[in-house]
């Protein structure tokens, strides 16, 4: 068990020295950014088309609504929270 959790140890800080070193983590940002952004705008997307009547099913009306703004939200959450990492990973390297 100790040997696990210090190998785990040991390579969370290799990593994280490698992704510093030569500002990997900057350039690994602005690629998975735009792709996180293209992931959120799709399921926004299908959680509209759900709250709505999908394939002409009917059901809870008030239950789809509830839940999809459930849903709704937690999206928007994660990509304000992926916006903010990267701002602050941004200033932390320069």
């Amino acid at each position: 068990m100790v040997v696990s959790v210090l190998l785990d140890v040991a390579l969370g800080m290799l990593l994280m020295w490698w992704l510093y070193k030569d500002n990997h983590i900057s350039m690994l940002a602005n690629t998975l950014v735009p792709a996180a952004d293209h992931v959120a705008k799709e399921l926004e997307e299908l959680l509209q088309w759900l709250m709505g009547a999908p394939a002409g099913l009917k059901m809870n009306r008030a239950l789809d609504q509830v839940l999809g703004r459930f849903f709704l939200y937690h999206i928007h959450l994660w990509i304000s929270y992926i916006h903010l990492t990267v701002c602050l990973l941004s200033r932390s390297t320069s």
